[in-house]
């Protein structure tokens, strides 16, 4: 009894083992099938040569922590102590013709306390400082 138990567990694994593998091998031959028929071909995009104008605009700042590259060295060059500059955030808004960057950091002061800034400045689509508005 107990041998005819253990040979009808053995036959339902080995069916289902079957079943599986050919059930793999349908889905195979299916995909090859499909491949080797008549095939539409999906245009081929391609990639734009020329930047977009986010791209460009997004070369102007730090991939690292997000501060504007050239609002950064003025603020650093009119620091009492550049070396404490600490940048906390920027944000910028898009005017077409050129951009207005807001930078707050943390910074000594000429009593040596450390204190939040911001500076606004406009700044054209190539990055450079144009006026300091704040």
């Amino acid at each position: 009894m107990k041998n005819k138990i253990i040979t009808g567990i053995v036959v339902v694994i080995v069916l289902l083992f079957g079943l599986i593998s050919i059930s793999g091998d349908s889905k195979e031959a299916f995909k090859a099938g499909r491949d080797a028929g008549t095939k539409v071909e999906e245009p081929t995009k391609q990639p734009d040569p020329t930047p977009t104008r986010k791209e460009e605009i997004e070369k102007q700042f730090s991939g690292w922590d997000g501060s504007h590259f050239e609002l950064t060295e003025y603020i650093k060059d009119n620091m009492n102590n550049p070396k404490s500059y600490e940048h906390v955030e920027t944000v910028y808004v898009d005017n077409d013709d050129f951009l207005i960057v807001a930078t707050k950091f943390r910074g000594e002061n000429a009593f040596g306390g450390t204190v939040i800034n911001t500076v606004r400045a406009k700044v054209d689509l190539n990055g450079n400082i144009l006026e300091i508005l704040e």
